[in-house]
């Protein structure tokens, strides 16, 4: 009961309703349940995270850990479905120059994906130039249910999220995507445009190993125009 009576005094943080969901700005009670959602998520259903045998164990506190460091730019959104008062998605976001203070590699599940990301995103920042603060949205991760998946949530919460960034002056948007399923819905329905793309079987470390030598998948970075 405690829990659905925190819930009733969210609705300062609410966006948007669509009598299904409350689409809501992420707030620190949400931190642990949105973080088991994207560690089920991930770690349930991201191609490279199943090649990779991420446990839920590993990858939980990593989502916890960004999911704190981004709060205070209140552009995190979730999905609150009305009657169970459960959370059903969340599209994490975050002020470029706020995650560029940040660094995550001592609860990172992949410090060789972790590499890859960074490699794939100084190309793209050397390529964008100089930029302040409300200019450029980063996109991390994204978590929609299981039983919710396919029914157009995760276009919803992104399409929530650009109209909030539009008012707050932001120009554009990018995102690191590993997830042939997303990469559609970010580029087939949300518009995006795909700026790099890295063979994931190529990639070689900084000591001479090839991690995913044997996966047959890519990184993306998508850009979108605000």
């Amino acid at each position: 009961m405690r829990a659905r009576c925190c819930r009733l005094f969210s609705m300062a943080n609410t966006i948007e309703d669509d009598g299904i969901y409350s689409y809501e700005v992420l707030t620190e009670k949400d931190l642990e349940e949105v973080a088991r959602l994207l560690a089920r998520t991930f770690t349930e259903g991201n191609p490279l995270e199943i090649y990779l045998k991420t446990a839920y164990e590993r990858f939980y506190p990593y989502a916890l850990a960004v999911s704190k460091a981004i709060l205070q730019d209140q552009l995190s959104i979730i999905a609150v479905h009305k009657q169970t008062r459960e959370i059903h998605g969340i599209v994490q976001a975050v002020d470029a120059k706020t995650m560029a203070k940040q660094n995550f590699e001592d609860v990172d599940p992949s410090i060789d994906t972790l590499r890859v990301l960074q490699e794939i995103e100084e190309h793209f920042m050397n390529q964008y130039g100089e930029f302040n603060e409300r200019d450029l949205l980063q996109i991390l991760m994204v978590g929609i249910r299981q039983d919710c998946s396919g029914k157009g949530l995760a276009t919803k919460l992104h399409e929530i999220l650009f109209a909030r960034c539009r008012q707050h002056a932001f120009r554009h948007a990018f995102v690191e995507v590993s997830n042939p399923a997303t990469h559609y819905i970010y580029t087939k329905k949300l518009n995006g445009k795909e700026f790099a793309s890295t063979s994931l079987a190529t990639f070689v470390s900084n000591d001479g190993r090839r991690p995913f030598e044997h996966y047959d998948g890519r990184i993306q970075l998508i850009v979108f125009d605000l």
